[in-house]
């Protein structure tokens, strides 16, 4: 079978066709789900997609979100059903929406937040995706992952904060890092930015170049341990 390399996004709402999901997965090689656990549908659907897209040979990205903790009932739900979602996926991205409350002291303005958070998501995506090009399963090589966004004019000063900021509880000691900068980063940024995290944690960091300019963005991706 011939793979494209483009990926194929796919937000998990409500019932699904199966027929025109196949039909999507039909010569992909990576297939992006994203999910809001927690409820009966997206965590169901999930599932089901992963098994279609094991039977085209396709792999599975699974970016799943937490719900915070004013919906008690389907944040519980979530994670119990996490591992399940581990087992059927190829890669795992988590955000706890309670993390990033507590992390942007959240108030009032819960609508403001939540289209920052999408649209953080939608950048951290495309980001991924783009990477797709090169030797994404073996830069990624543990199984679950969660991230940090930050926008900083001064990237070394972003990962420092980005490291202690991430959208799922994670140790930044564990395991490898991934750090992606804007395609017009200077080497010298680099360097910086992977003395910073080589001197705080003693890890040797991927640092990869992202297709777009956006120099001030920094994302960092940390393995999560189960």
């Amino acid at each position: 079978m011939n793979f494209t390399t483009k990926p194929v996004f796919l937000t998990l709402m409500g019932r699904g066709d199966p027929e025109k999901i196949r039909e999507k997965l039909n010569g992909v090689r990576v297939v992006f789900v994203f999910a809001m656990l927690g409820g009966e549908s997206g965590t169901r659907m999930l599932q089901e997609v992963a098994g279609y897209a094991k039977d085209e040979g396709c792999k599975v990205v699974s970016v799943v979100s937490i719900p915070w903790k004013l919906e008690p009932g389907r944040r519980q739900k979530a994670l119990d059903a996490l591992m399940n979602i581990v087992d059927v996926s190829d890669r795992v991205l988590l955000l706890d929406i309670q993390t990033i409350v507590e992390l942007r002291e959240v108030d009032s303005k819960a609508n403001e937040f939540f289209r920052s958070v999408r649209s953080v998501i939608k950048f951290v995506l495309n980001g991924l995706a783009q990477m797709l090009n090169g030797p994404f399963f073996t830069t990624f090589v543990e199984k679950v992952y969660t991230f940090s966004y930050v926008n900083d004019i001064d990237p070394v000063r972003a990962v420092g904060y980005a490291m202690n900021a991430t959208a799922f509880p994670t140790d930044p000691s564990y395991g490898r890092m991934i750090v992606t900068v804007g395609g017009g980063f200077e080497t010298a940024h680099i360097e910086q930015v992977f003395d910073t995290v080589a001197n705080n944690t003693g890890i040797i960091p991927d640092i990869v170049r992202r297709e777009d300019r956006e120099d001030t963005k920094v994302v960092i991706y940390l393995p999560v341990q189960f």
